[in-house]
């Protein structure tokens, strides 16, 4: 539990304390400090070989050659800690995605190019999710506010309005696509062609005297990725219908 002297790692108020304060450096008792990027990088690793129980500050200590005491040292928030880091990193990831994603494309503002930007950064970052799916689920326990989230949030959103929607439209666009990017990204499984498999056999072997309109669609449900393209393109068209209206 964190008093109010102590916010919650991950939250604005902890990001503003720590951005005040700087980086927390280990000392120079014990063993010898890791760069951070190296430390977030190595608990990502873990998260993506071993899942959620696979991260902690002992196993992190482990891999990195280091000490309990002297990750602690800088990181005395642990692994509430390490996570917000890890949300933050991820958002680059995104970033990066995106940009390489976006070479070659047109630079200039206009509804005409918005549908084709909001679709780039959505699938950007779902990939960036489902290749990380455990640490995807981080994405639920917090609102992204770290230095590079809020640069990726005001690019985007900044973008949305260069092509035509209000502000306030386009922060909630951004919001709506986050949900669905995280949503899809935290229910996509390997075993999800093998789910949807038995729910499709499921749904054709149903009564079709109760269940008349569910037996005669033959692909549904869909797989994870159709379903959040699927989904996208429900937001995208929403979107565009409203830029038409105003």
């Amino acid at each position: 539990m964190s008093d109010e002297a102590t916010p919650v790692p991950g939250t604005p108020r902890w990001w503003a304390q720590r951005s005040a304060q700087g980086e927390p450096t280990a000392s120079r008792r014990g063993r010898p400090s890791r760069p951070l990027d190296e430390i977030v990088g190595a608990a990502l690793a873990l998260l993506d070989r071993g899942g959620s129980e696979a991260l902690s500050m002992r196993t992190l200590a482990r891999e990195l050659d280091s000490s309990t005491a002297t990750l602690y040292r800088q990181l005395p928030g642990g692994k509430e800690e390490l996570e917000a880091l890890i949300v933050d990193r991820l958002m680059g990831e995104m970033m990066a995605e995106l940009t390489e994603d976006l070479k070659g494309a047109s630079v200039e503002a206009g509804v005409a190019h918005l549908a084709e930007r909001i679709r780039a950064g959505a699938r950007a970052s779902y990939r960036v999710l489902r290749r990380h799916p455990a640490a995807a689920k981080l994405f639920l326990l917090q609102r992204p506010a770290g230095p590079i989230a809020l640069i990726r949030q005001e690019l985007g959103i900044r973008q949305m309005v260069r092509d035509g929607l209000s502000p306030s439209e386009a922060a909630d666009t951004y919001v709506s696509l986050g949900r669905l990017v995280v949503g899809s990204a935290v229910q996509g499984t390997p075993e999800d062609k093998d789910d949807v498999d038995e729910l499709r056999e499921y749904w054709d072997s149903l009564d079709p005297e109760f269940f008349p309109a569910m037996t005669q669609v033959s692909d549904s449900p869909r797989e994870i990725d159709d379903e959040f393209e699927y989904t996208l393109g429900l937001i995208v068209d929403g979107v565009l219908a409203r830029v038409g209206r105003g």
